[in-house]
């Protein structure tokens, strides 16, 4: 019987502490490092940094860091070059909300934001759903300042 007991004990001790090791990731923490991580390499290399950013993966794969001006600019988008020299406060969901602008805005007057809206998300076919993104403003060696970007679906409070 205390054999028993004791091969228990040690399988809801070894279950306990592995559990956390399997569990989802924060979808909210894992946008924050992006976007840190985004920043940091823009204040250490300014836009030579842009070839790493656009290597850099985050949410199994599929998530990614873009860059804009304070003007509404994509400079830099790994994914959807066709964006690069386009701008962000003409770009609506499929709801309608310019939620481009309201990013910018945002990162202007704040430094940095969360904004949710409906995209389609490329992973399951295109199926509309609520995408959250996170944003930051970085300054740069030579003194300019972009937005660092980065978004993911699966997100339940943005943070809006």
């Amino acid at each position: 019987m205390k054999k028993v007991i004791s091969i228990l004990c040690v399988f809801f001790v070894v279950i306990t502490l592995a559990v956390p090791a399997f569990a989802a990731s924060d979808p909210r923490k894992e946008l924050i490092e992006a976007v840190d991580m985004g920043v940091k390499v823009l204040e250490a290399k300014g836009r030579a940094g842009f070839d790493e950013l656009k290597a850099y993966r985050f949410d199994n794969g599929l998530g990614y860091i873009y860059i804009g001006t304070l003007d509404h600019v994509v400079v830099m988008h790994p994914v959807s070059p066709e964006l690069i020299n386009k701008r962000l406060d003409f770009i609506k969901d499929s709801n309608g909300k310019f939620f481009g602008a309201e990013m910018v805005g945002k990162a202007n007057k704040y430094g940095q934001g969360w904004t949710s809206y409906a995209w389609p998300n490329k992973a399951k076919g295109g199926a509309i759903e609520t995408k959250c993104s996170h944003y930051k403003v970085a300054k740069l060696p030579d003194g300019s300042k972009l937005i660092v970007y980065a978004g993911t679906f699966g997100v339940d409070n943005c943070g809006e």
